[in-house]
């Protein structure tokens, strides 16, 4: 849910900070698996990992559909940030839009790495109360730092591994099964790292967002009414969320025909349909339609997708490896948190 912005300095040296960190080698042969950090990870509808900030044990949400990393607002003062002033960028989300601040962090901890003296940036709104203690989510850790390195997503075990391959060109990879599905990531829009695939949605292709930062998968409202895509029951429910911003979206949910990603095809999986995207849009100048700067995704595959398997993001590669380790895939649990997209940032 950050942004499109350069990589903010906290990345760059936490980064630096794992890679000099103990590292254990995975894997055989001419492929070894440099296995740079590891972490546990809690569902809250999507995975959120132990961090330490300034001192004071938190929690962030692994996000692979927030291009950058960022603190809430309501953290600035519990984990003692000093705030450096305005960016003068805009943050996009399901909620609308938010300039952000930027505020300064002594120390940063992550998966046995440890950064100092650095900056993130903070949005959200300044009455929002923060939970307390050292489980309270403060913020996301975005694809500015996760697009970095090769992620593996092992929920069922509840952890997040973080490799740097050396000298892996196949699956040697997926190192835990012998079979497997794979699906290779396509081009994202300028500065996003989103990871991006094409799979097929009723036997149509469809760009999917794969979006751990999302807890429910979502077919953008705009697809559902193309022909041939068309949910196979009613859409039912109505429920209004927030994001970052002022502004709501609203969902409901239908059985649609199949799902295919890689070689796996889901039959009849329930998916949230939403306009995903509608509060990022803008109005240009000479004209009265609104529009995204990058092309819009389809769908969005969340936590839902990842909590029902194992999966191994080869950024290297271009690919995304998965096994599927049991139980629902979509059947929503619990309305407890929306789907929410990615958003870009853009220059105020």
């Amino acid at each position: 849910m950050a942004g499109m912005n350069a990589m903010p300095s906290c990345c760059r040296l936490l980064v630096l900070g794992l890679l000099v960190a103990p590292a254990a080698a995975a894997a055989a042969a001419a492929c070894k698996l440099v296995k740079i950090g590891e972490v546990e990870v809690a569902m809250r509808g999507v995975p959120v990992a132990p961090v330490s900030i300034n001192g004071h044990s938190a929690r962030l949400i692994i996000d692979t559909g927030g291009a950058g990393s960022l603190l809430w607002r309501s953290a600035i003062a519990p984990l003692e940030l000093r705030r450096l002033g305005k960016t003068g960028e805009s943050i996009k989300g399901v909620g609308g839009q938010d300039v952000t601040d930027i505020v300064h962090v002594r120390d940063f901890g992550f998966a046995g790495g440890m950064a100092h003296d650095i900056d993130f940036q903070a949005a959200g709104p300044n009455n929002e109360t923060l939970e307390a203690g050292p489980d309270a989510v403060v913020g996301i850790l975005g694809e500015d730092f996760l697009s970095k390195m090769d992620v593996e997503f092992d929920l069922k075990a509840g952890r997040i591994r973080l490799f740097r391959p050396e000298g892996c060109q196949g699956d040697q990879v997926a190192y835990w099964a012998q079979a497997y599905f794979m699906v290779p990531l396509t081009g994202a829009p300028p500065g996003t790292h989103w990871l991006q695939a094409h799979v097929s949605l009723n036997g149509h292709d469809v760009v999917a967002l794969i979006d751990s930062g999302a807890a429910a998968s979502a077919v953008a409202a705009q697809v559902a009414q193309r022909s041939g895509m068309a949910p196979q029951t009613d859409p039912e429910g109505s429920q209004k969320f927030h994001g970052v911003g002022p502004r709501e979206v609203a969902t409901s949910v239908a059985r649609f025909a199949t799902l295919t990603i890689g070689q796996e095809t889901i039959q009849n999986p329930k998916l949230h349909i939403a306009d995903l995207f509608a509060n990022q849009r803008e109005v240009r100048l000479g004209s009265y339609i609104k529009r995204n700067d990058y092309t819009e995704p389809d769908l969005l595959i969340g936590a839902d997708f990842l909590r029902a398997h194992r999966v191994y993001i080869s950024r290297s590669q271009g690919k995304v490896y998965f096994t599927y380790e049991g139980g629902p895939i979509f059947e929503p649990t619990a309305p407890a948190r929306p789907p929410e997209p990615a958003s870009a940032t853009t220059g105020h």
